[in-house]
């Protein structure tokens, strides 16, 4: 019989998971013809609760061009900044749409408003009065940041795909070998 290689993943990131331990001693006992590779996913922007303090690597990044784009004394076209922040924000999460990372998402979408708004307050000298009076509507709701044809659109709406059902398509390692 052909050595049959099963691929295990940890359900949580942290290091001292209850779910990679379980993994580690499945490992052990796996029958004789098969093996357990167990592999880590650490760069995924999902929630880590070793990384609370420090977000990975690709977050940072993510929030440091946000930050270049949303320089508060920064003079560049506000319909520019929002279109290149939505391009940047939107190729990201489309990356990362098959992790767990609406967290993150939500927390990104959060950064880069607060971002814009800081940046427009200091280029109009606007009090948060100003900023509730600009960005509300009658109802007390908060409208979009828009400019021309441009608003900052949220990654957050994006849908994350965890699985793709392929029912019959995946090869079973156990079926019967045709005599």
């Amino acid at each position: 019989m052909a050595n049959i290689k099963i691929l295990g993943i940890s359900g949580s990131l942290r290091k001292a998971s209850f779910n990679r331990l379980a993994l580690k001693a499945a490992q052990g006992l796996v029958p004789a013809g098969a093996t357990i590779e167990a592999i880590d996913l650490p760069d995924l922007p999902g929630f880590n609760q070793d990384n609370e303090k420090t977000p990975p690597a690709a977050v940072s990044e993510l929030k440091a061009k946000i930050r270049a784009l949303t320089h508060r004394t920064s003079q560049l076209d506000l319909e520019y900044v929002l279109t290149r922040l939505n391009q940047v924000m939107h190729g990201w999460a489309n990356y990362f749409r098959h992790a767990v990372a609406k967290n993150a998402f939500a927390m990104l979408d959060n950064f880069a408003w607060w971002r814009v708004i800081r940046m427009l307050m200091v280029r109009h000298r606007w009090r948060w009065k100003d900023v509730r009076r600009r960005f509300t509507g009658p109802s007390g709701r908060w409208l979009p940041v828009t400019a021309g044809n441009a608003e900052l659109r949220h990654i957050a709406a994006i849908p994350v795909t965890r699985y793709r059902y392929r029912g019959s398509q995946i090869p079973n390692p156990w079926a019967a070998e045709p005599a």
